[in-house]
């Protein structure tokens, strides 16, 4: 529900899709998922793009080190070198990014970064708290 909501769905068609109504979809889904009314955390987008350039340059620790101690107690820097490895083995070397997304959701913002690659394209999407923090980090094909 909270990728929905999103990107804008309202309740109406969220309901719909569950077969549902809105009012009912809203109180199952709704309580603390909506988008917090407080802006992106500012200069996000270039963060998100430094964080890119440290893994393309294999500074796994760099980046571990900006996770949020929940963050660095899931993913240390072998699990992120061994994700990144797995994601040049399928789509090549980083060439570039496209346009990054920025959004509010709940206490965190959400930067989605487009990442070009020799043989194909990825996703970057980083969470961060509002100390700017990394609270998630992933690394996803185009079609997610």
């Amino acid at each position: 529900m909270l990728a929905a909501r999103a990107a804008g769905q309202t309740w109406a068609v969220i309901g719909q899709v569950l077969g549902t109504s809105r009012q009912a979809a809203y109180q199952r889904f709704g309580r603390g998922d909506e988008p917090d009314a407080r802006p992106p955390l500012a200069g996000a987008a270039e963060r998100t793009v430094d964080v890119l350039v440290e893994l393309a340059h294999h500074r796994w620790a760099t980046v571990c080190d900006r996770f949020t101690e929940r963050m660095a107690t899931s993913v240390d820097a072998e699990r992120l070198a061994t994700a990144w490895t797995s994601l040049s083995d399928n789509i090549g070397r980083y060439e570039g990014t496209g346009s990054a997304f920025v959004r509010r959701v709940g206490t965190h913002t959400l930067v989605d970064l487009p990442v070009r690659c020799e043989a194909g394209e990825a996703l970057l999407r980083v969470a961060y708290d509002d100390a700017a923090r990394i609270a998630g980090l992933f690394l996803l094909p185009p079609d997610q």
